[in-house]
């Protein structure tokens, strides 16, 4: 499920055990998951999967991110939601590269 995913890898990213719900709550909700946490991910629309794609990328938080075309797929807000996550993930000294 979408919501498996979220915590394996936020528990391969070196996560503790202690922080994995948080950082799974936000993340999803960040990324307007909540409704599909539930869903498998062969059920989510190709813009929902794009949003699952890019949360995935974001767990951790890695030191560079590489996306190609995050938001192609994705509803009007949804991708004005993800370039504010990934404006302030810039911010916030991470590295991120859009094509």
């Amino acid at each position: 499920t979408v919501e498996d995913s979220l915590y394996l890898l936020a528990r391969i990213r070196g996560i503790t055990s202690l922080r994995t719900t948080s950082v799974v709550q936000t993340i999803s909700s960040l990324f307007l998951l909540d409704p599909f946490l539930k869903n498998y991910i062969h059920q989510l629309s190709g813009g929902t999967k794009r949003r699952l794609h890019a949360a995935l990328a974001l767990i951790g938080p890695p030191l560079v991110v590489i996306l190609d075309e995050p938001t192609t797929g994705v509803d009007p807000f949804a991708r004005q939601q993800m370039q504010e996550i990934f404006l302030n993930a810039v911010k916030e000294k991470l590295t991120i590269i859009l094509t």
